[in-house]
Order: structure tokens, then C-alpha cells, then sequence
């Protein structure tokens, strides 16, 4: 049976849309999250969710009561025994499903983006946790923001060659340095907890940064979150469609 199904990817700073037919998506954009309104959504075509922001949830679920949105409470592919689930994010939610399409666990998703997040998955397949820090953005935001002198500074793909001689140079180096430090401890802490030498998929929109300086990551599909929106859900939906 075929299905067609907007499915949303609701960010802090983006929103990821694409139409899904057929099991594939037939297109797809992105736009700033602050410029995601009711509006956006099609009339009379079915919608998946996972949405970090509570905001722009509240104002679409007022206009359109029937979206499906990823949580904890709905059917999963995995067990969440042994963490949490009332404040799990539908984004690391989709990943880990998205995941297990991929890949048997054990393993790793890193999404790296506003914030850096990680989900681990063990035999079962078993949610294990992960870990939740500032992306490289939002590190230089809160530099800005929290202190009298230092400037914002924008993004560059070049690290810095040495320690940094001005104030701009400084931040990149210790926040770019610091970001891939913290990539590599949270992907060994995961390796070390799951006793394997497993898959560690990276996505999100700053992804490019990492995969390029930290060896033995693996890149996920530019649709990677979506597709843990589709896969979760047609399991809650079966007979609507495959997954392809």
C-alpha cells in the first residue's frame, strides 16, 4: 500500500522537511525553525514529527491536532529500560531508530548541530543513554553572551595552525579544539561502555567539521533523522506503506 507523509525534523535553529512516497522522499528542504508555521503543513496530508522545541510544537499541534509527533510514550523499536524517557528528545528518539535501520547494535549515533548529542545502543536493542553538550555555535553564543569583550565569532572549516594570537583566533582554537576533544571522549566513553569496536554514525548539520578531523566515524544519510521519523511511524502505523 502506498502512503504519502510529510515528515518534519524540528530543530533549534532548523527544520528539516521532506514529503515521503513510496519509500523514498521526493523532496526536501530546510529553513530557519523560527519560520515553521501552521501554514507549512499541507492540508489533508498525514504529518511525522520530532520537535525539540516546545513552542512551535504547542502552535502546530493548535492547528493540527492529528500530527503524529516521536516521544517516549509511543511504540519504539527499543527498550528504554534503565533511563528516563520523560525528558528524551524526539530527535535523539528518531536517530536511534534511524540507527537500527542501518545497523544491528551495538552502536553510536553523534548528531552535531545547535547542541551535541549522542545515543549509545546495546543488544536487545536497549536505549542505553548517551550524552548532551553545546555544538560549536552555541559554545561561541554563550562566549559572547556571558562575557563584557568577547565578540562573536563565526564559523570557518580551518583550525587555527597554533594556539590562538588574538582574541578571535583564541576562541576559534579553544572552541573548535575543545569540540573535537569532546567528540573523541564521548565516542570512547560510548566504545569503552559498549565493549565494542562498533559503528559510530554521525549526522546533524555541523557534521562535516567532525568527520573530517576525527578517523573512523561514519556519515549518515543527509536524511538520517527523517528516516527515524518515517521508521517509527510506520510501526505505529502499520500497513501504511514500506520503508524502502
Amino acid at each position: 500500500m502506498s502512503s504519502k507523509l510529510l515528515v518534519l525534523n524540528i530543530g533549534n535553529t532548523h527544520a528539516q522537511l521532506a514529503v515521503w512516497e513510496d519509500g523514498e522522499f521526493q523532496s526536501s528542504r530546510v529553513l530557519p525553525t523560527d519560520g515553521l508555521g501552521p501554514e507549512r503543513l499541507p492540508a489533508g496530508l498525514p504529518v511525522a514529527a520530532a520537535c525539540v522545541v516546545p513552542a512551535v510544537k504547542k502552535a502546530l499541534a493548535a492547528a493540527r491536532p492529528d500530527i503524529f509527533w516521536v516521544s517516549a510514550s509511543i511504540t519504539l523499536p527499543f527498550s528504554l529500560d534503565g533511563v528516563d524517557p520523560s525528558t528524551l528528545g524526539a530527535d535523539r528518539l528518531a536517530n536511534a531508530a534511524a540507527f537500527l535501520r542501518l545497523h544491528p547494535p551495538p552502536g553510536m549515533v553523534v548528531d552535531c548541530g545547535t547542541a551535541i548529542t549522542s545515543e549509545m545502543l546495546g543488544p536487545g536493542p536497549r536505549f542505553l543513554g548517551g550524552a548532551i553538550a553545546p555544538g560549536r555555535k552555541l559554545s561561541r553564543l554563550a562566549l559572547h553572551q556571558h562575557t563584557a569583550q568577547l565578540p562573536l565569532v563565526p564559523f570557518a572549516d580551518e583550525l587555527p595552525a597554533t594556539l590562538g594570537a588574538n582574541t578571535v583566533d583564541a576562541i576559534r582554537f579553544g572552541v573548535d579544539i575543545g569540540s573535537l576533544g569532546l567528540v573523541k571522549e564521548i565516542v570512547a566513553a560510548g566504545k569503552e561502555l559498549l565493549e565494542a569496536d562498533c559503528p559510530v554514525l554521525v549526522t546533524g548539520g555541523d557534521k562535516g567539521f567532525f568527520l573530517s578531523r576525527i578517523p573512523g566515524l561514519r556519515r549518515a544519510p543527509d536524511d538520517f533523522t527523517l528516516r527515524g521519523v518515517v521508521s517509527l511511524w510506520l510501526l505505529n502505523h502499520p500497513g501504511h506503506g514500506h520503508e524502502g
